[in-house]
């Protein structure tokens, strides 16, 4: 509750909606910080977080890159789930790959560079915390925090 009207305070202090409605993202809120917008979109049976950069509002080329992710979910996850697989990843040390990885945040935060991002999988917490970046809309450079 503190941290909602926190978060609303601080929105309208600076003169910030405190919330953005998307008509494929749906409602995205801005953070506690008020650094970024989230969201969680369900796909396909699963929730994925967005974080979307931006100052009074999401930033339009960011929502636009997060919105084309959205509406070809199959064919990102599948380019994921093949870059995973690739003999230049950091996987190819574990027995099963990226068994149990999965994408759990996609996150656009530069607006100076709206083909720029970050992908943040679930799964393997045991071993660490996994990401990846987006440069162009591939995944690239696969690493992970102990």
């Amino acid at each position: 509750m503190f941290n909602e009207l926190r978060r609303i305070w601080f929105a309208q202090r600076i003169n910030r909606l405190a919330e953005v409605y998307d008509h494929v993202l749906g409602t995205l809120a801005l953070s506690e910080d008020g650094d970024s917008w989230e969201t969680k979109v369900p796909i396909g049976g699963k929730e994925i977080e967005f974080i979307i950069g931006g100052d009074v509002r999401p930033d339009a080329a960011l929502m636009d890159r997060a919105r084309v992710i959205v509406r070809n979910f199959a064919a990102f996850e599948k380019n994921v789930n093949d870059f995973l697989e690739g003999d230049d990843s950091s996987l190819r040390f574990l027995p099963n790959r990226n068994e149990g990885l999965t994408i759990q945040t996609i996150i656009f935060a530069r607006p100076d560079r709206p083909d720029e991002g970050m992908i943040c999988f679930s799964g393997l917490e045991d071993i660490g915390a996994w990401r990846c970046e987006l440069v162009a809309g591939q995944p690239k450079n696969l690493t992970f925090d102990r």
